[in-house]
C-alpha cells in the first residue's frame, strides 16, 4: 500500500461514509421511534419533500433493525398532515391515520411486509430444512393476497425491515429462506425452480402460474457474504456483501429486468430479441449478451458501470451512452463522466483482490465494512488520505486495517467491537 499524501481535511463536520445520514443530521443511536422523526427537523424536511437519495438513507435505518417501517410510515403520513411543525399526534389520531398509511399499503402491495421478519413471527414459524438452511412461511393477510394480485414494479418492490445476518431468499409468493453460510450458490431452471446450495427448494405455492407472472424474488447478501445466481434465462449474476437483487423466477416479458442494490459482476446470457436490464437507484444499464460490473450501494455517492466485453447501453436521465470494453461511466450527483479504465481493478473483488489507484482512505474503508461485515470509521482527517496500492480480502480484516498504518500517519484501534482510524500528526 502506498500513501499518495493527498489534502488533509480539518473540517470536522465532514464525517467518515459509515455514517449514512450525513446528509439528515441523525445521530447514531441504537433505535429511532415514532417521536424521534417527528421531533427531527432533517426528517420533517426530507418528507415535506421526498427524493430517492435521502429515503435510501433513512431506509437503511429499517435495514439495519433500527427503525420499524410502521413509524417511518406513520412519521411521514404526520408531516403530511401536521405541517412543518414538529408534533406528536395523539394515540387516537395515530389509530386514524395508521389506518389511513394500512389503505394505501394494501393499495401498493406493500402491506404484505409489515411482519415478515418480525422476530416473534420468524421464531414461530422457522423449520429447519437442512443444514444451514432455514424455511419460513409467512401468512399474509386476505387483504393483503388481494393487493399481491397486482405486482409493483420492480423497482418498487420493498427491503424486508428487519437486518439479518443470513443470507436471504423472498419468494414472489412471500416464503423465505435463510442461509447461515458465508456463501450461497443458486440455480433457477427455466421453470424458475431454484436449486440452493444444490437443494431444490419447492417453496408451497411458489410454482404457481399466477406467482411467476406477477412476482419478483429477491436475494438480499448482508455485509460479510457473497451469493452466485444463474436466472431462469441462464443469465449468472455474482452478488458482492451487502447487495440486493430483486427479479422474476421465470422472465415473461419482452424484456428481462432485475433490481440492484449493492455491487454485481454480470454474464448476461445472449438473447437478441429480450434485452436484459440492470436497474439502479440512479441508471439503467441495457444489454442483450455481454460481461460488465456495477456498483450501486445506496450508502456511496458515486454509482459506476464498467463494461468488461460486449457492448451496453446506460442510461442516466435522459441520456443514453453506449459503452465499449473497458470503459467506465459513473454517475455522482447528476453528472455522468466516461473513462477508459483497468477493467481488473473493478472485477477482482469476485477473486478476494481490492485494488485502488488514488482513493481517500475513507472510500476504501467503507468498501472494507461491507466485504467483511464489520464496523469501521474514521478521524475525517485521516479519512482524507489518498492510497494505492492492493489488498488481499482473504486476509484477516484486523491485519489489514492495521496495514495502513505503515504507510501512512493513521492507527487503528479497536473499541466496543468496531474499528476506529485515527489520524497521527507525523
Amino acid at each position: 500500500m502506498k500513501n499518495n499524501g493527498g489534502d488533509v481535511s480539518t473540517n470536522r463536520k465532514k464525517a467518515c461514509p459509515f455514517n449514512v445520514f450525513n446528509k439528515y443530521g441523525m445521530e447514531n443511536k441504537k433505535t429511532y421511534t415514532l417521536t424521534d422523526l417527528l421531533e427531527d427537523e432533517d426528517f420533517i424536511a426530507f418528507a415535506n419533500r421526498p427524493e430517492p437519495e435521502g429515503e435510501a438513507k433513512w431506509r437503511q435505518l429499517i435495514g439495519a433493525g433500527k427503525m420499524s417501517e410502521k413509524d417511518f410510515r406513520l412519521a411521514m403520513f404526520c408531516v403530511s398532515k401536521f405541517g412543518n411543525a414538529p408534533r406528536n399526534p395523539t394515540d387516537d389520531e395515530l389509530s386514524g391515520m395508521w389506518a389511513g398509511v394500512q389503505k394505501k399499503i394494501r393499495m401498493s402491495r406493500a402491506a404484505r411486509w409489515r411482519s415478515i421478519f418480525v422476530a416473534t413471527s420468524v421464531a414461530a414459524a422457522c423449520v429447519a430444512v437442512a443444514a444451514g438452511l432455514v424455511f419460513i412461511r409467512l401468512q399474509p393477510s386476505d387483504s393483503d393476497r388481494e393487493a399481491m394480485l397486482m405486482p409493483p414494479k420492480i423497482t418498487e418492490v420493498p427491503l424486508p425491515p428487519t437486518a439479518s445476518e443470513d443470507i436471504r431468499i423472498v419468494f414472489a409468493d412471500n416464503n423465505c429462506i435463510a442461509l447461515k453460510e458465508k456463501t450461497a450458490r443458486i440455480l433457477y431452471n427455466d421453470q424458475g425452480v431454484a436449486e440452493i446450495n444444490s437443494q431444490t427448494i419447492v417453496p408451497a405455492g411458489e410454482q404457481s402460474e399466477s406467482s411467476k407472472e406477477t412476482g419478483y424474488n429477491q436475494v438480499i447478501v448482508p455485509a460479510g457474504r457473497h451469493s452466485f445466481l444463474e436466472l431462469s434465462d441462464g443469465t449468472r449474476i455474482w452478488l458482492n456483501a451487502s447487495s440486493r437483487l430483486v427479479y422474476p423466477p421465470v422472465f415473461k416479458t419482452s424484456a428481462r429486468e432485475v433490481y440492484l442494490e449493492g455491487e454485481a459482476y454480470v454474464e448476461v446470457n445472449s438473447d437478441k430479441n429480450r434485452p436484459f436490464v440492470v436497474k439502479t437507484g440512479m441508471m439503467e444499464v441495457t444489454a442483450t449478451g455481454t460481461t460488465f460490473n456495477v456498483a450501486a450501494y445506496t450508502d456511496e455517492e458515486v454509482q459506476w458501470v464498467v463494461l468488461v466485453a460486449g457492448a451496453v447501453s446506460v442510461q442516466t436521465g435522459s441520456t443514453a451512452t453506449l459503452l465499449s470494453p473497458s470503459q467506465m461511466l459513473s454517475l455522482s450527483g447528476g453528472a455522468a463522466s466516461l473513462n477508459t479504465v483497468n477493467v481488473e481493478k473493478y472485477i477482482s473483488w469476485r477473486d478476494g483482490i481490492y485494488i485502488y489507484s488514488n482513493e481517500k482512505l475513507a472510500r476504501i474503508l467503507n468498501r472494507l465494512s461491507h466485504y467483511y461485515g464489520i464496523a469501521v470509521s474514521c478521524e475525517p482527517k485521516a479519512g482524507e488520505l489518498l492510497f494505492t496500492g492492493k489488498l488481499d480480502m482473504k486476509n484477516d480484516p484486523e491485519r489489514v486495517l492495521n496495514g495502513f498504518s505503515k504507510t501512512a500517519p493513521v492507527k487503528c484501534k479497536q473499541e466496543n467491537g468496531a474499528y476506529i482510524i485515527y489520524y497521527i500528526n507525523p
